[in-house]
């Protein structure tokens, strides 16, 4: 099952669907507050996907791992590189500009609608 968050005409919702399904089911709430099913599903090919949550930040960590410090030729600190993002940082699919194939399985409903809503925007 994946969770989304859309924009549907002018309103934006939250949804569930199924992997191989080409439909979301509409939530009441939210993720997080009274996730209930309202009965109504959406095509897939009508909506824009949007990021899944609006934090009021987002906190990093970085150079956590050695492959990610001998990125920036430097080693593992002692302390973990803690740092924080504004939320406007969090954007929607797909994914800040990356394939579509390196954010999901390609040939996924995900996939198939985002390269349709992308190829024409």
């Amino acid at each position: 099952m994946r969770l989304v968050r859309f924009r549907f005409g002018d309103r934006i919702a939250t949804g569930a669907s199924e992997f191989e399904s080409d439909t979301i089911r509409v939530l009441r709430g939210t993720f997080f507050e009274d996730p209930v099913p309202t009965g109504e599903e959406v095509p897939f090919d009508d909506v824009r996907l949007l990021a899944p949550i609006l934090p009021s930040k987002v906190v990093c960590v970085g150079k956590n791992y050695a492959a990610h410090a001998a990125e920036f030729g430097m080693e593992v600190p002692e302390e973990p590189l803690v740092f924080l993002k504004p939320s406007t940082a969090v954007i929607g699919p797909p994914c800040l500009g990356l394939r579509l194939s390196r954010c999901w399985p390609s040939g996924s409903p995900v996939v198939r609608s985002m390269s349709r809503s992308t190829a024409s925007a």
